[in-house]
């Protein structure tokens, strides 16, 4: 894998129908971002798209496309580094949401939960590059512990 942080080229924008997301997306507060972390080789991308606001403070929802798949991530920020710019940084998240974007379950479906442990390791990897804002990111190197919220993967 290899993700990188990039601002979505407009001809991408089309391609993944990144509008029609932002216009479905109505909780927290909608990033309407302009930017994702992609692995052309897999075309597999991940892309915030919400932030929690006060009330929800560490929340964010994000969409993860993978192979032609369009999944839904909700993550909790369960602690992080405050080490400034151009420093090592480091979170522990966690996975409170993971199913099929317009789905209508809060699971993944069966042709895509055979594959949980591999989806995982893909966001994982994308969080990893994504560090701790993306394209804005400065954080020198990232350390991440992702953990999964009880039920989340299903019974």
């Amino acid at each position: 894998m290899n993700f990188i942080n990039e601002y979505i080229p407009k001809s991408d924008m089309e391609k993944y129908q990144i509008k029609e997301i932002d216009q479905r997306v109505r909780r927290y507060l909608s990033t309407n971002s302009d930017s994702w972390t992609i692995d052309r080789e897999s075309e597999t991308y991940l892309r915030c798209v919400a932030w929690g606001g006060e009330e929800n403070i560490g929340e964010s929802a994000w969409t993860f496309y993978w192979q032609g798949e369009m999944l839904w991530i909700e993550l909790k920020i369960l602690d992080t580094s405050s080490n400034g710019r151009n420093a090592p940084g480091w979170s522990r998240q966690i996975v409170k949401k993971l199913c099929l974007m317009g789905g209508g379950s809060d699971h993944l479906p069966e042709r895509l939960a055979v594959h949980k442990y591999k989806i995982l390791k893909y966001l994982e990897e994308a969080l990893l590059a994504y560090k701790d804002g993306g394209v804005y990111s400065s954080t020198t190197t990232y350390t991440l512990t992702l953990e999964v919220e009880k039920g989340v993967l299903g019974p």
